[in-house]
């Protein structure tokens, strides 16, 4: 096994060749170089396992010479050792598949622990790639082409407009990818990790899945072209498969072979989000709603998951209020929780949906005050991350309440007051006026009247407004990447994200943070 360690000072590089125990990793020559364009020569004539470099260097930068080495399709195990903790470095080397990112000074015995890990995933690299050389599988450059094509439509970084998706299909040369029709999109998730997995190893596990969804998809396809499997996120896949006159019964069918055919190979368990048929400029709009939907989920899994009709969970939200009415019984709250996840509709929305009803009927019968004051959001989400937690939340909270009648008619300012409350504790869903306006009786005309006469602001405005603010808050409160801070108000799109966040705030959010002193 060769190693590479590229820095321009000459003491980092000997001490840390001094510092490891080779022999002990199995590692038999160890190369150096101070500069990118003396390693870029020693890569092209040695192909090397592991490259240890510095970052930031004069005469080209680490990344520079990982992307290029990337660009080369060289498949070396890279670890990145400096000094700069810096946002934009470490967002860059992740992108290029960095291995591990170490601050200087390490301790050595760090090194050597994260080296032995850096061999392993080596051995392991290996492994996979003669088991694909024996299954005679190899990715066409074209087809990594293509997919990542359509990971750009679906993640918004091609603008969701028809000639302009097709105007960047011909930049690519991608004349083979049909993009004409309409199309059903398919998210895949793989659930929670399983010990049969870890054995497996990633690069196996995204084998099998793309072969079995290649095998029961490709008759589908156009051009002779195979199916298109992009890696959206971790353990997040799609697909969008051509409607070709199929309608969405026989969709369903297709998904149902395809999710039997993973459950009967795959060692961990696999979700499957089937979406509305939409034209290519509609791909970012679905994959969003998608994965909404997979984060929404927490109960199902090895099944096909489409979510339930809006007119169905109001349904279920009168009964619940019902029973509320008529004691609040926690037990028969119980079984309407399990009636609703008997029939699918056990989401954390449903959850949140049904927290805030009940939390709402508690501080309007509450003679005392629960410890601690009002619900935390601790709390909360205790209760909405499973059904357990919230039938445990029920039973504690509903015993504060007297058995005495209350009038139930609200006023205006107490159905302003829960949509103010109900919308800064779930920033990070859907909020729309219809399912705003179904959370308290209202005609959501009604709604938007009464909202903007008694705070002044559009209902939509100010939803804006408070996700912009607890961006900011966590913008400069958080170190999380820019695109967790986007989901966590709301934003699955992170362009749409930047943008919304630069008109409310006249910078990016990173520019923000730099402002800020957040980013060095």
């Amino acid at each position: 096994m060769r190693v590479l360690i590229v820095d321009d000072e000459v003491y980092a590089v000997e001490a840390i060749r001094e510092m490891v125990d080779w022999e002990a990793l199995g590692i038999g020559e160890v190369i150096s170089a101070y500069s990118m364009k003396q390693a870029q020569k020693i890569l092209t004539e040695k192909p090397c396992d592991i490259l240890i470099c510095d970052i930031e260097m004069p005469r080209g930068s680490g990344l520079e010479l990982l992307s290029w080495m990337r660009e080369e399709g060289m498949d070396t195990v890279a670890l990145f050792l400096t000094s700069h903790a810096n946002f934009n470095y470490a967002n860059r080397a992740i992108k290029l598949d960095t291995f591990d990112y170490i601050l200087k000074p390490a301790d050595p015995a760090e090194i050597q622990k994260v080296l032995s890990r850096a061999v392993e995933k080596v051995e392991e690299n290996r492994v996979q790639k003669r088991r694909l050389e024996q299954a005679g599988y190899w990715d066409d450059s074209a087809v990594q082409r293509m997919e990542e094509f359509i990971l750009r439509v679906a993640d918004g970084r091609i603008p969701a407009d028809r000639e302009e998706i097709f105007r960047q299909a011909g930049l690519s040369h991608l004349s083979e990818i049909s993009l004409d029709g309409e199309f059903y999109p398919l998210l895949i998730q793989l659930r929670a990790e399983t010990e049969d997995e870890k054995e497996w190893g990633k690069g196996l596990v995204e084998y099998g899945l793309k072969n079995i969804l290649s095998e029961v998809l490709s008759n589908l396809q156009k051009n002779g072209v195979e199916p298109l499997i992009p890696q959206l996120a971790p353990r997040y896949y799609a697909t969008f498969v051509p409607q070709d006159g199929m309608d969405w019964e026989a969709f369903i069918a297709l998904c149902q072979q395809a999710l039997s055919a993973c459950l009967s190979a795959m060692p961990c368990a696999v979700t499957f989000y089937p979406g509305r048929l939409s034209a290519v400029e509609g791909f970012a709009a679905e994959t969003e709603s998608l994965l909404k939907l997979a984060s929404d989920n927490i109960l199902y899994d090895n099944t096909l998951y489409a979510p339930a009709s809006i007119e169905k969970i109001t349904e279920e939200e009168g009964t619940w209020q019902k029973v509320l009415d008529e004691g609040a019984d926690p037990d028969e709250l119980g079984t309407l929780l399990d009636r609703a996840a008997r029939g699918g509709l056990l989401t954390r929305t449903y959850l949140r949906r049904m927290f805030v009803r009940t939390q709402d009927y508690i501080d309007r019968h509450s003679i005392e005050t629960p410890p601690g004051g009002a619900v935390s959001d601790i709390e909360q989400l205790q209760a909405t991350a499973s059904l357990d937690g919230m039938k445990d939340w029920l039973a504690r909270s509903l015993s504060r309440v007297p058995e005495r009648e209350l009038d139930e008619r609200q006023d205006t300012r107490d159905v302003v007051e829960i949509l103010r409350r109900y919308i800064r504790g779930h920033l990070n869903e859907e909020l729309g006026r219809n399912e705003l306006a179904q959370l308290v009786y209202l005609n959501p005309d009604y709604l938007s009247h009464i909202f903007r006469e008694r705070v002044g602001v559009p209902l939509v405005d100010f939803i804006t407004a408070e996700r912009m603010k607890k961006a900011r808050e966590l913008l400069l409160s958080t170190d999380l990447p820019i695109r967790d801070v986007a989901l966590a108000v709301g934003y699955a799109n992170i362009s749409y994200f930047s943008r919304q966040f630069k008109r409310a705030q006249g910078q990016t959010p990173l520019e923000f943070r730099k402002s800020a002193g957040k980013i060095v």
